[in-house]
């Protein structure tokens, strides 16, 4: 009798599982409930206090505010603070290297990422990690800055740009780890942006600008360079509507000058005359030193220059107007915007 009351109220409670079961799974699932899927797309910017990071966020507050969750990632929240003072963002701590710190800055469904190429000598391990950490997490669009013709292999710089664009590439297409309701057809779709020069590394030239002489060492040769804030513009857009762009490599340039246009240009902006004069390469690796560059650091830039002087880099067309819908600035607009008030 016992046997049959407890086999009875078995069947009992089983039957009754089933009913709820087939009348609402998902109430029974409870615990295994999908996501909320987020009303704006939520991007993160790693290392957001560097100059491209710093830049990107700006334009993303300014050109897609109200449309755009912005995470800006930092090591360090209180020494970055006033960067980002009015801006609608939110500011996280972490590390790429520190994997405790990093559930954190990708729950809630990320699927565009930047990580900011940092100016240190282990900037190759660092981005791989990044890499990993984006098949990790379920970031399907990693967005990557490296330098131009990073392929040829010539310079240090383009070396190292190489060494990470070839493990990007190696891991395009893998699947990433996505939430528990996923359907797996998510796959990593690296993005990459060649960058010229800066023309922000004309700021260590001001001192020579303002007694009217521009020292470099170009000789007859030409560079190209590009304002930061057209390369956060192209990052911006990119995070925004990443799809488009998937598996992509850019080229992002502004302008090519030789040295006594760049001249010309500080002249037609500013009152006084600007005069080019070149200098030899150890006259230049001695300054940028003085200018508080690394010597690792002053050896790749002249390393760089001496490339682009010698006829690298030459004659490839600049992809910001493809992705951003406006031309490049040209660089005697920056530097009526940014080089004359420091005058």
């Amino acid at each position: 009798c016992v046997c049959v009351c407890v086999s009875l109220g078995f069947s009992l409670c089983l039957l009754f599982l089933l009913l709820i079961f087939f009348s609402s799974p998902s109430s029974f699932f409870m615990a295994a409930k999908e996501p909320e899927k987020l009303d704006k797309p939520r991007v993160v910017v790693f290392t957001a206090n560097s100059n491209t990071g710093l830049a990107t966020v700006k334009y993303l507050a300014s050109k897609y505010a109200g449309q755009v969750r912005i995470r800006a990632v930092v090591r360090s929240k209180k020494k970055s603070a006033d960067l980002f003072k009015g801006l609608d963002v939110e500011v996280m701590e972490a590390d790429i290297m520190q994997p405790s710190l990093l559930p954190a800055v990708f729950q809630n469904d990320v699927n565009a990422a930047y990580f900011a190429t940092p100016n240190t000598q282990n900037r190759v391990e660092l981005v791989k990690k990044f890499v990993d950490v984006c098949v990790e997490y379920g970031v399907d669009f990693p967005v990557l800055l490296t330098s131009l013709e990073a392929d040829r292999k010539v310079t240090t710089v383009q070396k190292q740009m190489a060494e990470i664009e070839d493990y990007a590439n190696l891991k395009k297409g893998t699947p990433v780890k996505r939430q528990l309701w996923d359907t797996g057809k998510q796959v990593l779709q690296p993005i990459i942006l060649r960058s010229a020069l800066f023309y922000q590394n004309f700021y260590g030239s001001v001192a020579g600008i303002q007694q009217g002489t521009l020292y470099y060492p170009l000789g007859e040769g030409s560079i190209p360079h590009v304002d930061i804030e057209d390369i956060g513009a192209c990052i911006g857009n990119i995070l925004m509507v990443p799809e488009p762009h998937a598996g992509k490599t850019y080229n992002l340039i502004g302008e090519y000058q030789a040295g006594n246009q760049i001249a010309t240009s500080f002249t037609r902006v500013l009152a006084n005359g600007v005069k080019y004069v070149d200098v030899d390469d150890e006259t230049a690796l001695e300054a940028f030193k003085a200018l508080g560059f690394p010597e690792w650091q002053a050896i790749s830039f002249v390393e760089t220059l001496i490339y682009y002087r010698e006829g690298g880099g030459q004659g490839i067309a600049s992809d910001i107007k493809a992705i951003t819908g406006a031309d490049p600035k040209r660089f005697h607009q920056f530097v009526k915007d940014r080089i004359k008030p420091m005058i």
